[in-house]
């Protein structure tokens, strides 16, 4: 496989995980014990854990591609760079300025616990805690095609790899070349979560998506 060829491959995965974070509703649940009632993580921390360990292992494959060889000779030496200080900006950024939701209003019983979430309003008439209807806070995109770049994203994972694998890490270090594996399964966790999982499961309303 051509050098460049494997760096525009990174870019691929780099991109597609962006799009599949950033118009996934599923960063956007607030709910506690996510998908697993012994579960320590909130479901936007699941997601966000996932998508950050992704960052790395997408990022750590440029300057092992350096190592190599340089992709362009109109670029400084550490170009890649740039996409690590875009990603750390990126999600710290999503992370301190989302609203975070758990659409489970009922389980509140007093208004003024009610009250206190974003999500929920206390309808004194009939004494009950239920949802506000809130607009989805941006575009998402469908299930399916989050699914089908998350299979785009493990194959690229695979091929370069077993690629780099089969090459004996020539060139570069096997250590960064190591770390490409850790996307496998977390690409794979993904994957699970999306297949099996609907907007109920994190909580979140129907009309997201």
């Amino acid at each position: 496989m051509e050098l460049q060829t494997r760096y525009y491959l990174a870019f691929a995965a780099f991109i597609l995980n962006i799009i599949n974070f950033y118009f996934g509703q599923e960063r956007f649940s607030g709910k506690p014990n996510c998908l697993a009632k012994k579960s320590p993580l909130k479901c936007n921390q699941l997601i966000y854990l996932v998508f950050i360990l992704l960052a790395i292992v997408d990022l750590s494959y440029f300057p092992y591609l350096e190592k190599i060889g340089g992709f362009t000779n109109h670029l400084p030496k550490y170009w890649w760079m740039a996409l690590l200080a875009f990603s750390l900006a990126f999600f710290y950024n999503e992370y301190t300025a989302t609203q975070f939701v758990n659409f489970n209003c009922s389980n509140y019983k007093e208004q003024k616990e009610c009250d206190a979430t974003y999500e929920c309003h206390f309808f004194e008439q009939k004494n009950i805690c239920g949802n506000k209807y809130i607009k989805s806070p941006t575009k998402f995109i469908s299930r399916n095609v989050k699914l089908f770049f998350a299979l785009v994203i493990l194959f690229i994972y695979l091929l370069t790899f077993f690629k780099e694998y089969n090459n004996n890490w020539f060139g570069s270090s096997p250590n960064l070349g190591w770390l490409r594996i850790l996307g496998i399964p977390a690409i794979v966790v993904y994957i699970w979560i999306i297949y099996n999982h609907r907007n109920c499961a994190f909580n979140l309303p129907a009309n997201w998506k």
